[in-house]
C-alpha cells in the first residue's frame, strides 16, 4: 500500500507550527521520502537532521524506552522490574547509542542509528557533561522505580490496563487527530465516563451504555457555566471576577456548596453546612476560573496544557511561546493569578473583565448639538466628562481630552 502525506492534527505537530514555520515544513513536508537512501538527496538530508537528539532530549527518550519496556514485561505477566538490572540496560543502550553517534552511523541508517545533536555539528562537549547526562538518567529511571505511581501500576490486574504507548486517532471536522497515551488505566470503581464537548464546552456526561447522566448550560464568555441538570435536579453556578465558581445553589436559591481558592487556584470545597469536604458531592469539575478539576490528578485542564495549583506553574510550555510576553513559559498569567486568567493556556490576560465601556448623551438646542456628557470605563477607572462645542470634551469619546472627574477603585 502506497504511503501517502495526509495533513493532521497533533499537539506536537501544533507546537511545532506555532514556533517555527520553516521547521514545521521541513519537517512533515521537506523531509518526507528522506527514508529512501535512493530517494531526493534534498529530502534525504533534511531526513537526517530531523531525526537528530540534543543531548538532553536523548537521555530523555532513554528513560521513556526503559520505562515502557519495564511495564511491557509486567504487562504481559512478568515479575515486578528489577531497578539495578533495569539500569545496566539503560546504561548499555546509551553507550551503543553514544558510539553509533560518533561513527556517524545514522548518515547511513538515520531510522536504526542514534543521531546526536553534538557530534553532527561538532560541539566541544566534555566528558564531564556526558557523564552528568548519563548520572541524570539513571536517577530518573531510580526514581520512577522508587515512586508510588511505580508500586501501582505493578499491582494492577490485566483487565485494569488499557493503553500503553499506542497510538489511536480520530477524526475531528474532517481532519484526523492522533493521541498516544504514555499510559492508561481503569478508575478504582471500574465506572466509564463519557463526555461531550461542543467546541471546548462540555455539554454532556453519559455511562457506559449512553445514558444521560449530566447536561452543562454555558453562558455567551468563555468558561461561564450556568447550570447543571442531573435527571430530574439542577445546581446553578455562582462566579466571582475571575470566573471561579464560589456556589452551587439548587432551585430554591439555597447554597448548596461553596469554593474558596488560595492566590493560585487550590480549592477549599465546603458543604451546605459549612463543613470542608474532600470532594464535591454535587461531582463539580469546574471551580478556579470556571477550568475542569482533574481531581485524580490534582490538576486544572487548561485547553492548551495542564497546570497544577500546588506549583503554581503549568506543567508543559506555552505553546505559543515567547509570543506570550514572558520569558518563562511555565509560568502561569505572569505570577498574577489574582487579576489575570488564561482560559486557552497560551497567555494570560484580564479577559475576564470588561476592559471598556464608554457612555454618551448628547446635549441639544435649537435642534442642534451643543455638546455631550458621558462617561468612560477602563481598566478600573471611571472618567468623567462634559464637553461643549467649540470647547475640550472630556474623556475618550471627546475630541480634546479634559476630564473632569476622575474615581478609581
Amino acid at each position: 500500500m502506497a504511503v501517502t502525506n495526509d495533513f493532521s492534527w497533533s499537539k506536537s505537530r501544533d507546537e511545532m507550527f506555532r514556533a517555527c514555520l520553516r521547521r514545521y515544513y521541513f519537517h512533515y513536508y521537506g523531509a518526507w521520502g528522506g527514508w529512501n537512501p535512493a530517494g531526493n538527496p534534498r529530502a534525504r538530508q533534511l531526513y537526517i537532521l530531523k531525526n537528530l537528539q540534543p543531548r538532553a532530549m536523548w537521555a530523555g527518550d532513554r528513560v521513556h524506552r526503559a520505562i515502557h519496556a519495564a511495564l511491557t514485561e509486567i504487562r504481559a505477566g512478568g515479575p515486578p522490574p528489577d531497578a539495578a538490572v533495569a539500569v545496566e540496560g539503560l546504561l548499555a543502550e546509551m553507550r551503543k547509542d553514544f558510539r553509533d553517534s560518533l561513527a556517524r552511523r545514522y548518515l547511513q541508517n538515520p531510522r536504526k542509528a542514534c543521531g546526536l545533536f553534538e557530534h553532527e555539528y561538532e560541539l566541544d562537549i566534555a566528558d564531564e557533561q556526558w557523564k552528568e547526562i548519563a548520572d541524570h538518567a539513571v536517577h530518573c529511571l531510580q526514581t520512577f522505580f522508587a515512586s508510588e505511581i511505580s508500586a501501582q501500576i505493578c499491582a494492577l490486574p490485566a483487565d485494569a490496563w488499557l493503553e500503553m504507548e499506542e497510538l489511536a486517532s480520530f477524526t475531528l471536522d474532517g481532519i484526523k487527530v492522533y493521541v498516544q497515551l504514555d499510559f492508561a488505566q481503569r478508575t478504582a470503581n471500574g465506572v466509564t465516563l463519557n463526555l461531550t464537548y461542543n467546541g471546548w464546552n462540555l455539554i454532556e456526561e453519559s455511562d457506559a451504555t449512553g445514558a444521560l447522566q449530566q447536561v452543562y448550560v454555558h453562558g455567551a464568555r468563555v468558561d461561564e457555566l450556568l447550570t447543571k441538570i442531573s435527571g430530574t435536579s439542577a445546581v446553578y453556578f455562582h462566579a466571582d471576577g475571575l470566573g471561579s465558581t464560589v456556589a452551587l445553589t439548587d432551585e430554591t436559591g439555597s447554597v448548596v456548596e461553596s469554593f474558596t481558592y488560595d492566590a493560585f487556584g487550590a480549592a477549599t470545597i465546603r458543604n451546605a453546612s459549612g463543613v470542608a469536604i474532600q470532594t464535591s458531592g454535587y461531582q463539580n469539575r469546574f471551580m478556579f476560573t470556571g477550568r475542569e478539576w482533574l481531581s485524580d490528578a490534582g490538576i486544572y485542564d487548561y485547553r492548551s496544557r495542564v497546570y497544577s495549583p500546588t506549583l503554581g506553574r503549568f506543567l508543559q510550555t506555552d505553546p505559543i511561546r515567547f509570543s506570550a510576553g514572558d520569558v518563562n513559559i511555565y509560568r502561569y498569567c505572569g505570577n498574577n493569578p489574582t487579576n489575570l486568567t488564561d482560559p486557552l493556556g497560551e497567555n494570560g490576560k484580564d479577559d475576564k473583565k470588561k476592559n471598556d465601556i464608554t457612555w454618551k448623551v448628547d446635549v441639544t438646542g435649537d435642534g442642534k448639538i451643543k455638546g455631550n456628557i458621558g462617561w468612560d470605563y477602563n481598566n478600573g477607572n471611571i472618567s468623567i466628562g462634559v464637553g461643549l462645542n467649540g470647547g475640550n470634551q472630556g474623556g475618550k469619546w471627546g475630541g480634546g481630552g479634559e476630564t473632569h472627574g476622575k474615581i478609581s477603585f
